[in-house]
């Protein structure tokens, strides 16, 4: 028995001599190949900036909590672009979107400029009507009005027009028709009070409240009524008292009885509540009690 390492010694195959097999073969990268440019992807490694490379959630006591939740503990983010690249992109989109507002502020400014009734008529109820201020925000916005939206204003306009003419109407109506009144000795009262070196801002007389407006206001010289209550009933302006609308025409006769005599009245105001009617403080001295007005008050308004 003849043993041998050969364990293919008795097989007759020559394997030296086998077909080739149908189809190209594959080449080999060798030292000649030149890998394409999409072969490799190169790739940026930045640190991450919520636990700053570290992988892990830090408390404000230094305990360390588990992985950082944006970097899922990998301490960075791989990205496939440069970071300068990625900065660039960054401030190219800013700068497209400051241009992009300022060509929204531009449209809407145009529009103002074009409709200047319909913007203010937005600008002065915004602050009053949800309608008006989402209108003024879709102009902001878009820079312009809807068709439906910009023939709604433009009518809503034009009723406001409309009621405005009405009402001045009306008032110039009653101030030609206002009762003339002797409004000398109020105004005395007042110049009075100023000239003390404590200008009166108002006094009560009867169940009334007469305030003098301020000389920067829109009816300088004039002199406002009211209720106690501080309802308004109107103003006294160059000798006639202009009722508002809703103030009868028998209050009407009251406040020209107590603006002829306005001593009267304040006395009749401190007998019948117990109070100056100047300072509105409770009379309890007897020469005050028995006045029906403090005397400092009396003398600062020449009573």
């Amino acid at each position: 028995m003849t043993i041998t390492t050969d364990p293919w010694a008795d097989l007759d195959t020559d394997f030296s001599e086998q077909p080739e097999i149908a189809g190209e073969q594959p080449e080999i990268a060798g030292e000649d190949y030149t890998p394409a440019a999409t072969d490799f992807q190169p790739t940026y490694f930045e640190t991450c900036k919520k636990c700053r490379g570290s992988g892990q959630f830090v408390s404000w006591g230094g305990r360390r909590l588990g992985e950082c939740f944006a970097c899922k503990g990998k301490g960075g983010h791989t990205r496939k672009t440069a970071p300068e690249v990625r900065a660039k992109a960054r401030e190219n989109t800013a700068k497209r979107a400051v241009a992009t507002e300022n060509q929204r502020v531009a449209t809407a400014q145009q529009w103002a400029e074009e409709n200047p009734t319909l913007h203010a008529w937005l600008i002065a109820r915004a602050d009053r009507s949800d309608f008006a201020m989402s209108l003024l925000t879709g102009v902001r916005k878009y820079g312009r009005l809807t068709d439906g939206q910009f023939n709604a204003v433009t009518r809503l306009v034009a009723e406001d027009a409309a009621r405005d003419a009405d009402r001045a109407s009306e008032r110039a109506r009653i101030a030609a028709s206002a009762p003339e009144i002797t409004v000398a000795p109020l105004e005395a009262a007042f110049a009075s009070a100023a000239a003390s070196g404590k200008p009166a801002r108002k006094v009560r007389l009867a169940q009334f409240v007469f305030t003098p407006a301020k000389a920067n206001s829109a009816n300088p010289g004039a002199i406002y009524v009211k209720t106690t209550g501080d309802d308004y009933l109107g103003k006294i302006v160059d000798g006639r008292f202009a009722r508002a609308f809703s103030t009868p025409v028998e209050v009407e006769a009251e406040v020209l009885a107590v603006a002829a005599d306005p001593r009267a009245a304040a006395v009749a105001y401190g007998f019948e509540t117990g109070n100056c009617s100047c300072c509105g403080r409770f009379l309890s001295n007897p020469e005050s009690v028995a006045l029906g007005i403090g005397p400092i008050c009396a003398s600062r308004f020449g009573w």
